[in-house]
């Protein structure tokens, strides 16, 4: 297993596995005190249109060397979305797309083409509902059914439904 933490805010919140380590905002606006506090080794992000304290994170974790990996689920605002806090766009290691038309679209908005990773759409709001209490089952067969082997090592991210900022 992976080790991770999640920022406890927003969605997120109030739909972590109890299991899950979680990193409280406390202490956020000094300057890496979250980020170091966390142990963390890289940072995986996905952006709102209304909320840019993942941007944010990213954004002062990227100032400090750590890699940053922004997973994209909407196919929409590809530049704009590492920009929702004013500042200049967001130079991430890795630009997880959901395939190759985002791939396409987001080069196209002055995202680094050697940066973007096609890894199909993580369909966020449906994993959390379908994959209820996968930790509590056998990792194998749970990795095994999603099409992943079992003996490596596996992410799993889950971010806010897109239809609080989108609408359904």
């Amino acid at each position: 297993d992976i080790p991770f933490v999640v920022l406890e805010h927003g969605w997120i919140s109030e739909h972590l596995s109890e299991s899950w380590r979680r990193a409280r905002l406390s202490g956020f606006e000094k300057e890496g005190n979250l980020i170091r506090s966390t142990g963390a080794k890289a940072i995986v992000f996905s952006s709102s249109v209304d909320d840019i304290t993942a941007l944010r994170l990213a954004r002062q974790a990227k100032e400090m060397g750590f890699p940053v990996i922004h997973v994209l689920d909407h196919w929409t605002s590809y530049r704009r979305r590492l920009e929702t806090d004013g500042a200049t766009l967001l130079r991430c290691d890795v630009y997880a797309v959901m395939d190759e038309y985002a791939a396409r679209v987001a080069e196209a908005e002055g995202i680094d083409r050697k940066t973007i990773a096609v890894t199909g759409h993580p369909a966020f709001a449906s994993m959390a509902l379908e994959r209820e209490g996968w930790h509590k089952r056998n990792r194998s067969e749970e990795l095994s059914g999603l099409g992943l082997a079992p003996k490596r090592k596996a992410l799993m991210f889950v971010s806010e439904p897109v239809e609080h900022d989108q609408g359904a």
